[in-house]
């Protein structure tokens, strides 16, 4: 299960330790409770609310990679100089340290415990296999590009969407981009066909099923879906007027 929340308060306490490809517990440690926030969740038919510690950070992005496990990730708090991991072990919501070279977390995603994503806002990626922490690299982008959301869709299959910046000072117009992540690298997936606003969310089910919301208030929404060889265009839910 895979999912996302926006604008719900969360932190951690203390200040995360970078060391390259180490374990995250080596600098995880309970978050302090000061305001507490909640996050909510289904489990049997019920929601239940689960207390995260609120330290003027906003929660960007939540994953379950597991029964007893989950990510989320966040923009930084006014006395914070980068953004907070929290890492669910099935009693209480753990701070971790981030990655070398990440700041601002903006998506997490995964599909295991030993197999979890954090992206940037710049489409950066690191994986986290159980133990420690890996460098993925980006999609062959050039920067400015502004991620919109990311899914890790298998083991060996990551997805990528956002926007490059391709307008002059003053008169920007984002191109919408796509990548595709093997254990080959990064390559760009865009279609020709895209057109902005592009991709705004991303959601699969299982390895070769890949969802995505498209469009905006002005053009209205299209669903369209991957099925491991092309995409097609799904007829959209019947929102009320």
């Amino acid at each position: 299960m895979i999912g996302a929340l926006g604008a719900a308060a969360i932190g951690c306490s203390g200040g995360g330790v970078d060391a390259r490809d180490s374990p995250a517990s080596t600098a995880g440690t309970p978050a302090a409770v000061t305001r507490p926030e909640v996050v909510p969740s289904l489990s049997g038919g019920t929601w239940t609310e689960t207390r995260t510690a609120g330290a003027g950070a906003v929660m960007e992005s939540v994953a379950a990679t597991g029964h007893d496990e989950a990510w989320a990730v966040g923009s930084p708090g006014e006395n914070r100089r980068s953004g907070p991991i929290l890492r669910w072990d099935g009693r209480a919501w753990q701070s971790v340290a981030l990655p070398p070279g990440l700041r601002y977390p903006r998506v997490v995603s995964g599909t295991s415990p030993g197999n979890a994503w954090i992206f940037d806002i710049d489409a950066n990626a690191w994986q986290w296999d159980g133990r420690r922490w890996s460098a993925r690299g980006r999609p062959p982008w050039k920067l400015p590009v502004l991620l919109a959301d990311a899914m890790v869709t298998g083991p060996e299959e990551v997805w990528v969407a956002g926007g490059q910046d391709e307008g002059a000072a003053g008169d920007p117009r984002r191109r919408p981009r796509l990548a595709r992540w093997s254990p080959s690298g990064w390559s760009d997936a865009s279609s020709s066909r895209s057109a902005w606003p592009g991709i705004r969310h991303l959601g699969a089910g299982v390895p070769g099923g890949l969802w995505a919301l498209t469009g905006d208030g002005d053009s209205g929404p299209t669903v369209e879906r991957w099925d491991g060889r092309r995409w097609t265009v799904v007829s959209t839910p019947p929102w009320p007027a």
